[in-house]
C-alpha cells in the first residue's frame, strides 16, 4: 500500500486533536487494518476506578462493560468489578468503542464475542468473559444502526 501525506492547519481545532481524512479505491485491502490501527492508536486511554478503597487506572481495552446497580456506577473487566464516579452518558461520549444497549448497561464492543437474536426480536450479547447481556428493546434498533455504521 503507498500513503500520501499531506499537512495542513486548521485553527477550528482543539490543541490536541488531529483531523484525519483517508481517500482511497475501494480495491485497496490493506486499508482495514491500517484504520484499525490508527482507531486502537487513538482509543488507548484510560479511566479511574476503585476497589475496596484503592484505585486502579484501567485501560478502555480492558472494560468490557459498564452498569448500574443501586445508584453506583460499576465497569466489569477480566480482573473484577471496579466502582467509577463517572455517569454512563459520560461514558458513552469516552470512546467509539462504548455502545449503550439499555438504560444501565454499555458495553465495548471488542469483547463482543457473539450475538444471539431470538425469533421474538431479542437480541442477547454474549461476552468474552462468558456474561450475557440483553439489549433492550428501545436500543434494538440504535445497536443495530452502530453496528451496520462500524461495518467497512
Amino acid at each position: 500500500m503507498k500513503i500520501k501525506f499531506s499537512k495542513s492547519i486548521n485553527n477550528n481545532l482543539e490543541e490536541n486533536e488531529v483531523l484525519l481524512s483517508i481517500q482511497h479505491n475501494n480495491k485497496n485491502k490493506g486499508l482495514t487494518s491500517f484504520i484499525k490501527y490508527i482507531q486502537e492508536y487513538n482509543n488507548y486511554k484510560y479511566l479511574v476506578a476503585k476497589k475496596d478503597y484503592v484505585f486502579y487506572k484501567i485501560s478502555h481495552n480492558d472494560i468490557i462493560y459498564f452498569f448500574s446497580e443501586n445508584k453506583n456506577n460499576f465497569c466489569k473487566t477480566l480482573d473484577g468489578i471496579y466502582q467509577i464516579k463517572s455517569k454512563l452518558y459520560e461514558i458513552e461520549k469516552l470512546n467509539s468503542d462504548f455502545m449503550r444497549i439499555s438504560k444501565n448497561c454499555i458495553v465495548n464492543i471488542n469483547h463482543i464475542k457473539n450475538f444471539d437474536s431470538s425469533y421474538t426480536g431479542n437480541i442477547k450479547i454474549n461476552l468474552d468473559d462468558g456474561s450475557t447481556q440483553v439489549v433492550s428493546r428501545r436500543k434494538i434498533k440504535d445497536v443495530l444502526f452502530f453496528l451496520d455504521e462500524r461495518i467497512l
